[in-house]
């Protein structure tokens, strides 16, 4: 299996073509890819591009990080920020920041945070689903009632005459009965048993594979099927089920979140991908719940609405929608934006005139005297505050560097969770 990198909105990866895929097919594959990703997580952008030339294809990729399987290659999609020759430093950053973001399903987990721990996404996050799976497992496999509906000649539960017909003119000592019998074979346990198979195919480790394979056994009279229940969003955990819930989150996130397993017709392109920006604003918010924790009488809210505009005469209305809201006590002390656009590299930071608009009108909707904006940053510099003219709120406006990648190291997300604590209590002092 080779491997090869590709950088958002970096230079082009070459694919070349093989003797089963020609350049034609191999810039299908990706254009399919491309539209299911940009439906999947509605994207307003196509997350891929392709240019076709002799011998295969050049690919672009725009807003997204992951890990994808095409034509026998695993292609790593690393950030914007991640400089040449700290490819393998992104999954180590990427998973911890979901551990932030995700923290029922993203904890660090036996020797996942270790420095000789495995180094692709995809491992990384098998690593942590195997350990929160076998720990539940000790406690046995999952197990419900379930309703049993059969014809028999004993009777067995509940006997139901209005099924006899046609069956008892040709077997009249049949019974057709509806009965309760304890089973393994639950949606729990079906989309248990899908994500180890699904992993144990698409992670570089043959050890973890084949570990996965292994605790795969456990059901082995439950069909890997992922649940019909799962279109809901949700399978609803019992008591005795509740200790699963980290390796369900897991799961769950796989099947349903930012990751997917994507086919179409007989092309097949595995792998896990995510919303660049999103993750980036799960992590800020993250952060922002770790600090309140831990600074008595701060809290903060997510998207929370508020109204700037109205149409004379009428109910009509404008909202704003910042990505956070701090407040001490009652008070709404500063409104965040975490924004990923601008250059990561340069000495200053200088906001994209949309995203100033936008935070502007949050605090000023908000009656908030303060707003932040808050960017990946290569490296991490100190708060920057500019004023802002005019009349009333907001008077001042904060720009926030944190650099992601220093979260692969070993004290990662407490280093950087400081700087935003510190940069925000600055902010406020001043």
């Amino acid at each position: 299996m080779t491997q090869q990198f590709l950088q958002e909105y970096g230079e082009p990866l070459f694919m070349e073509s093989t003797a089963r895929t020609s350049p034609s097919d191999l810039r299908e594959k990706i254009q399919r890819l491309s539209d299911h990703t940009k439906r999947t997580l509605q994207l307003p952008y196509d997350p891929f591009e392709t240019l076709q030339e002799s011998g295969g294809i050049r690919i672009w990729a725009r807003g997204i990080t992951g890990q994808i399987r095409i034509a026998g290659t695993d292609v790593s999609i690393y950030p914007k920020y991640v400089r040449q020759g700290e490819e393998r430093s992104w999954p180590r950053s990427l998973f911890r920041m979901l551990q932030v973001s995700q923290s029922q399903a993203f904890v660090p987990q036996g020797h996942v945070p270790s420095e000789s721990g495995p180094q692709e996404f995809l491992d990384l996050v098998a690593y942590g689903y195997v350990d929160a799976l076998n720990i539940a497992l000790a406690r046995g496999v999952p197990q419900s009632y379930k309703e049993v509906e059969e014809f028999t000649p004993y009777l067995r539960g509940r006997m139901d005459p209005t099924r006899l017909y046609p069956v008892v003119i040709t077997r009249p000592n049949m019974l057709f009965c509806r009965s309760g019998e304890m089973s393994t074979d639950i949606p729990l346990n079906r989309l248990l048993k899908w994500t180890c198979l699904f992993l144990s195919t698409r992670v570089l480790s043959r050890a973890l594979s084949r570990e996965l394979e292994q605790v795969s056994l456990h059901f082995e009279d439950v069909p890997p099927l992922l649940p019909p229940e799962l279109v809901g969003n949700s399978i609803r955990l019992s008591g005795p089920q509740i200790h699963f819930y980290r390796a369900y989150t897991i799961a769950r996130w796989l099947a349903l979140g930012r990751g997917f397993q994507f086919y179409e017709g007989t092309a097949e392109i595995p792998g896990i991908i995510l919303q660049s920006n999103q993750v980036f604003q799960d992590f800020v918010s993250g952060c922002l719940s770790r600090i309140c924790r831990r600074r008595g009488g701060w809290t903060h809210k997510s998207l929370q609405y508020f109204q700037f505009a109205c149409e004379t005469g009428s109910n009509e209305k404008m909202e704003t929608v910042p990505d956070e809201c701090l407040f001490e006590g009652a008070d709404l002390k500063l409104v965040i934006d975490a924004k990923y656009k601008g250059e990561a590299y340069k000495d200053t930071l200088r906001p994209a005139s949309s995203d100033v608009y936008q935070v502007l009108t949050a605090a000023r909707a908000a009656h908030a005297a303060k707003c932040m904006l808050v960017y990946p940053r290569r490296p991490q510099a100190p708060l920057e505050k500019w004023e802002v003219s005019g009349i009333g709120n907001p008077r001042h406006l904060f720009l926030l560097g944190i650099d992601p990648i220093l979260l692969s190291e070993r004290n990662g997300i407490e280093e950087v969770s400081s700087h935003i604590e510190d940069s925000i209590g600055a902010a406020l002092s001043s």
